[in-house]
């Protein structure tokens, strides 16, 4: 007979052979502050994406997406989706105290470059103020209906949010490099939208080594000169 009674797991090795937190019984704090120490240690970026992706399972969504506290969960976020898409091969998270610089990335035999990260939302959306809502709300049966006025309204305002986060990181660019999450929810008219946004990153160009903005299904470069490297962007898309 197994040595693992039902309704026991075996305990699940990381690829270091350590045996995971939970197993010792550690609180989400001590789960937390490991895995991030373990995203700010270069490696390899399917590594990298492995903690990621375990911290999103163990954790819960309030300690991900609230506050400062998740910020370096949402960057790692970033940082693996844009080294996805950008064929990179390792990653690491900044020190919170490192300036302008988010996470880095590499490819074999090319050195470390430094990303800062952001994320463009609809000027009025308060995310914390949603997670709050969403939190005290019953789940079961729960039906989300979203009037034609708020597809138009955050259609609308994707734009104008990706240039106000391009703006405000301008000022202290330092040629540095940017990628912008785009995240404000519903698109009508990608075509218009992809116009738009060639012709509205013109005056950022100079600002930035490199400039991207990433969204759902698509990416961007706009800086030192403007690029579709995936997309058209969704017709459609929804509120994460």
């Amino acid at each position: 007979m197994s040595r693992y009674y039902v309704g026991m797991r075996k305990p699940i090795k990381n690829w270091d052979g350590e045996e995971r937190l939970e197993r010792v019984g550690a609180t989400h704090a001590e789960i937390w502050a490991n895995e991030v120490a373990r995203l700010r240690t270069s490696r390899r970026l399917s590594e990298f994406g492995r903690i990621v992706g375990r911290m999103e399972r163990r954790l819960p969504y309030k300690m991900l997406m609230k506050g400062n506290r998740g910020k370096p969960w949402r960057e790692a976020w970033i940082a693996l989706n844009f080294g996805r898409a950008t064929n990179v091969t390792h990653a690491r998270l900044a020190e919170d105290s490192a300036p302008c610089e988010d996470f880095y990335l590499k490819r074999v035999g090319e050195p470390w470059c430094a990303y800062e990260a952001t994320e463009a939302l609809l000027a009025d959306r308060k995310r914390d103020a949603e997670i709050d809502a969403e939190e005290s709300a019953p789940q079961h049966g729960r039906v989300i209906h979203i009037e034609d006025c708020d597809i138009r309204r955050e259609s609308d305002g994707a734009l104008p949010s990706i240039v106000s986060a391009l703006h405000k990181k301008s000022g202290k660019a330092r040629n540095g490099r940017l990628v912008i999450y785009w995240n404000t929810g519903w698109l009508i008219g990608a075509r218009a939208f992809i116009a738009g946004l060639r012709e509205h990153s013109k005056a950022y160009r100079d600002a930035f080594a490199e400039a991207w903005v990433m969204g759902s299904s698509s990416l961007f470069r706009i800086a030192p000169d403007f690029q579709m490297v995936q997309g058209p962007p969704r017709a459609l898309g929804s509120r994460d």
